[in-house]
């Protein structure tokens, strides 16, 4: 991994999933505003939950209710841009 023009380059699926499991929740601590925070940290918490080995079947409509308050919130802190598809060509 590689900080280059302050762009992560050579990242790995895995290294993707620590970055949105466990690092970016710390990484904007102290930067960003509260509510945008808090936003992006539930964010952080709901894909370290649904990428755990064990997912209980109760669980299922609490996750798919948190999931659509977390996109309200992050729609409400972003624009709409933000969530524009991108697709990315492999070379």
């Amino acid at each position: 991994m590689q900080l280059k023009d302050l762009k992560l380059v050579s990242l790995k699926s895995h290294d993707y999933h620590v970055l949105m499991q466990q690092l970016l929740a710390m990484a904007i601590q102290d930067i960003l505003p509260n509510k945008v925070r808090h936003a992006i940290t539930s964010l952080c918490f709901f894909f370290n939950v649904i990428c755990s080995k064990v997912i209980g079947p109760a669980k299922f409509n609490d996750l798919e209710n948190k999931a659509a308050i977390i996109l309200c919130q992050l729609e409400m802190y972003f624009s709409l841009s933000f969530f524009d598809i991108m697709v990315h060509l492999i070379v």
